[in-house]
């Protein structure tokens, strides 16, 4: 076991994201969800009912409201950088963002769903973003059936961060004419497959 006065004496191969870029067009990864943090290959959680419906009502809310002013790309990878290839269950990215082929590497919105994964969602992953060109942040907290709004990244870590609660409304920071009511993308737990 290692500690912070003794770290650990093995060293570690972290991969770079062309290498698991590669490992995955090869097969490595098939029937399993990872993704690379850090150079490291991290399990994704599974993917409950309730996190589907809230991703298909973002998509749909976000999809319509945003044709032809930016692209919303859904459940796919995201250049976040050389050694950290994350897949946040959204992200709007603008138009002229990532070429064929290409992975997008900045974002004007990214949006994690969190069922199970709340303290990944707001720890690693909230740090890594904010280090990335990554304008804006939100956790949906399904738990509370809140959204915790991550905006004005430092280059290391978010300076404002708010949650909004049920009975409110979000507006992404680029697109302020677009309110979200929460009721609309987060189910009550009556209502949830």
């Amino acid at each position: 076991m290692t500690s912070p006065s003794h770290p650990d004496p093995v060293p570690r191969r972290r991969l770079k994201r062309t290498e698991y870029d590669r490992l995955a067009e090869l097969g490595a990864f098939e029937d399993e969800r990872v993704e690379l943090i850090h150079g490291e290959l991290l399990t994704m959680s599974p993917i409950g009912g309730r996190h589907v419906w809230t991703v298909r009502k973002l998509t749909t809310l976000l999809g319509a409201a945003m044709l032809g002013r930016a692209d919303l790309v859904p459940q796919c990878s995201f250049a976040a950088s050389d050694d950290s290839e994350p897949q946040p269950d959204l992200a709007l990215v603008a138009p002229d963002e990532g070429g064929f082929g290409e992975l997008a590497a900045s974002a004007l919105l990214l949006i994690e769903v969190a069922e199970t994964s709340l303290a990944y969602d707001l720890g690693l992953k909230a740090a890594l973003y904010a280090a990335s060109d990554v304008r804006e942040y939100w956790v949906v907290d399904l738990a509370t059936r809140s959204v915790i709004v991550h905006r004005d990244s430092d280059g290391t870590r978010w300076e404002q961060i708010t949650t909004v609660r049920p009975g409110g409304t979000v507006s992404p920071v680029a697109f302020p004419d677009l309110a979200l009511p929460l009721e609309a993308f987060v189910p009550a737990a009556s209502d949830a497959p």
